[in-house]
């Protein structure tokens, strides 16, 4: 255990009366901090998700990753296509909303400071999640789809930082020229940062096939750096 840490797990309202699971690290020393929601990929809440909550602990955030699969995780890409399609766009983003809140209310002083960072399945999110959360300070989407209705990203109010993969067969260059047009159509503040070298998932190091070490370095260095222009101030 990391004696420069605080790790636990949390339960949380959601709207309509159910409850939703997160794991949150946080630092140690009392204080305040920024929070940051850490949306993990299909796979389900791994321990590679909970890691990266650790890493942006370790710096100074509050990280809260919430389990959108209700404790479900899987290796196999065929049961996390199933998990995937059974978690609806608008059911993620009121989790989320509802973590949001639950770190509003649990420290009122993040109430203003609160960003999102997501992977895969989870960098879609993020990016809806600004689309439809104006509080928002920063979203980070890895490697994530664009929302189905691509004007929604006209209502983003925070600096976005994309990063994509150049030999990523999904998210490939047309969507992200697609996205980048947007940005650029709705005056948001958004950045693709494209990786040629990379695929996708490149920053998941629980992956030697798609992990790319140097992108992923550069990616971190790279959101770090928006979260505290944004977060910290």
């Amino acid at each position: 255990m990391n004696t420069h840490l605080q790790i636990q797990t949390i339960e949380f309202p959601v709207s309509g009366g159910e409850t939703a699971v997160a794991y949150e690290a946080r630092p140690a020393g009392s204080g305040a901090y920024p929070g940051v929601l850490v949306i993990h990929e299909w796979w389900g809440l791994t321990e590679h998700i909970q890691d990266v909550a650790r890493r942006l602990a370790m710096e100074g955030f509050v990280a809260l990753a919430p389990d959108l699969y209700g404790g479900k995780v899987t290796k196999n890409a065929d049961e996390a296509a199933a998990l995937a399609e059974l978690q609806k766009p608008d059911q993620a983003v009121e989790i989320l909303q509802a973590a949001m809140r639950f770190l509003q209310e649990k420290d009122p002083v993040h109430a203003q400071h609160i960003g999102a960072m997501g992977f895969c399945m989870g960098g879609t999110y993020a990016l809806l999640l600004a689309c439809r959360t104006p509080s928002l300070q920063a979203a980070i989407p890895f490697y994530g789809n664009l929302p189905d209705r691509v004007e929604e990203i006209k209502n983003i109010r925070c600096p976005v930082l994309f990063f994509a993969g150049g030999n990523d067969q999904w998210i490939n260059a047309a969507k992200v020229q697609k996205l980048k047009e947007a940005f650029q159509k709705y005056g948001v503040k958004g950045e693709a940062r494209v990786y040629p070298e990379a695929d996708h998932a490149f920053f998941n190091d629980t992956r030697p096939g798609n992990y790319h070490a140097a992108a992923a370095q550069d990616a971190w260095t790279r959101a770090l750096g928006l979260l505290s222009r944004t977060l910290k101030r």
